[in-house]
């Protein structure tokens, strides 16, 4: 009776190997070599370069031409909304929407091992009228079949870095 549940543990730990060894193989099928990693980030700053120009002319209408039409965004003091016409609605509703801009430049850029996915961060100027503010930014990107990046989620915040 005690004899299948040694078994068992015995053959466990071969199990997790044979899934790791698995799991590490299936990721190294679709890991990008180091050339195509390198034009795909090069790619990704590109987007959000890009992004950064439009949204620096108009945010109502500049901003919302890289999102996914499924994006996730947070705003500083509005609610989550989700999609791309639900992020034109709160852009237009901000007071001043006309004369809003979004500077940034990004300082970082990461992929994931299959160059399909990736993120952005950095720093810039929020513009409302006559007044500005210093803020951050996290963008979530995906790439599409046909290589060009679409934002899935965007974060905005407030403030400076400190120091």
């Amino acid at each position: 009776m005690h004899r299948p549940l040694a078994t068992a543990a015995r053959a466990a730990p071969l199990a997790s190997r044979a899934l790791a060894v698995s799991a590490l193989a299936v990721s190294a099928a679709h890991a990008q070599s180091l050339p195509a990693r390198a034009a795909a980030r090069a790619s990704l700053l590109a987007a959000d370069r890009a992004h950064a120009a439009r949204s620096a002319r108009s945010l109502t209408v500049g901003f919302p031409t890289a999102l996914d039409r499924d994006a996730v965004i947070l705003y500083p003091g509005a609610p989550i909304v989700r999609g791309r016409a639900a992020a034109e609605s709160l852009l237009r509703a901000l007071p001043d929407a006309d004369r809003r801009a979004l500077r940034w430049r990004p300082a970082l850029a990461e992929l994931s091992t299959d160059g399909l996915r990736g993120y952005t961060v950095g720093e810039g100027t929020s513009i409302a009228g006559d007044s500005s503010a210093p803020v951050r930014y996290l963008a979530y990107w995906r790439r599409t079949p046909a290589g060009a990046w679409h934002v899935a989620a965007w974060v905005l915040a407030r403030g400076a870095p400190p120091g």
